[in-house]
């Protein structure tokens, strides 16, 4: 999941340092918010320590009540929209957070935190004009390109066979951003061959040969960023 992170901020660089705007950088409340769903996620959460995940829901909480009640700058009213409804997201997915916590609930606990992680790359994606979906399916691919393929565990990444399937679905049932409404044909076109490769993916899976199945898996991550192109 760190990956994501680092994906939506080289993303939003790029589109920063094209921007002829008094506002480059990232909004420091966004940014403080940013670091604390970092901590949480990467830390107590993930670790399980109950005691450190108390303490940081306090800093949750008061990182959200910022960033809810930020004014988005100028520079970024084409992205409003889709910025208000990541906010909405966001500020939901605290107050499920918090009452897992409330209650000593480790599975509510990481599920919720999950959430307030989606949410936050929906407010980068938002951000940085990107279609969240696109960025959702990279949190997929991520992991099997980056540890499942080198690591040869087959067994991962049969087991991820679903989760792809439903996000390339999502991708391809994305409203896009106003601004992108136009790449929506080849955007279309890309997801079918996304679907294509799936196919021949759960096939090798099937077959258990693992050249089959770095191949097709190569296939999506080519087409992967086939669709990340044809996004400026």
């Amino acid at each position: 999941m760190r990956i994501t992170t680092l994906f939506l901020s080289t993303v939003f660089a790029a589109t920063a340092a094209f921007a002829q705007t008094e506002e480059p950088k990232t909004p420091p409340a966004i940014e403080a918010l940013q670091n604390v769903v970092m901590d949480a996620m990467h830390g107590p959460v993930e670790s399980g320590d109950a005691k450190g995940t108390a303490e940081l829901v306090s800093a949750l909480r008061e990182a959200n009540l910022a960033f809810q009640g930020m004014k988005l700058p100028d520079a970024y009213a084409d992205v409003a929209a889709e910025f208000d409804k990541a906010r909405a997201h966001m500020n939901d997915a605290v107050v499920a957070f918090s009452g897992a916590v409330e209650k000593s609930d480790s599975v509510a606990i990481l599920s919720t935190m999950l959430k307030v992680h989606e949410s936050m790359s929906q407010v980068e994606a938002a951000l940085s004009g990107m279609c969240y979906e696109l960025v959702a399916l990279h949190d997929v691919i991520a992991p099997i390109q980056h540890r499942a393929l080198p690591d040869e565990n087959w067994a991962a990444i049969k087991a991820a066979l679903p989760d792809l399937k439903a996000h390339i679905d999502a991708l391809g049932a994305a409203e896009l951003p106003a601004k992108h409404a136009a790449v929506k044909v080849d955007l279309d076109k890309q997801v079918a061959n996304l679907h294509a490769a799936w196919a021949e993916l759960k096939s090798a899976c099937e077959t258990d040969e693992p050249k089959a199945i770095a191949t097709a898996f190569g296939k999506i991550h080519d087409h992967f960023h086939s669709c990340t192109e044809l996004f400026p």
